[in-house]
């Protein structure tokens, strides 16, 4: 993911990782509904909706599975 990409747009796909990690399902959501990819992955492979699970965040696993 680190290759392509501008300094700016790496910290915010971070964040969206974050967000998901933390449960913070209507920011992310309005973000993922603005533009970014829902099955993008990090350096390990995990996709928001991983990280969502694996943080038990049910509110934000449901978002992200009816998003775009």
């Amino acid at each position: 993911m680190t290759d392509d990409l501008d300094a700016e747009t790496l910290a915010f796909a971070h964040r969206m990782f974050d967000l998901a990690r933390a449960g913070q399902t209507e920011e992310l959501s309005g973000h993922v509904e603005a533009g970014p990819p829902v099955n993008m992955t990090n350096d390990r492979g995990d996709t928001l909706l991983i990280l969502a699970a694996y943080h038990a965040h049910p509110a934000t696993v449901a978002a992200l599975l009816t998003s775009r």
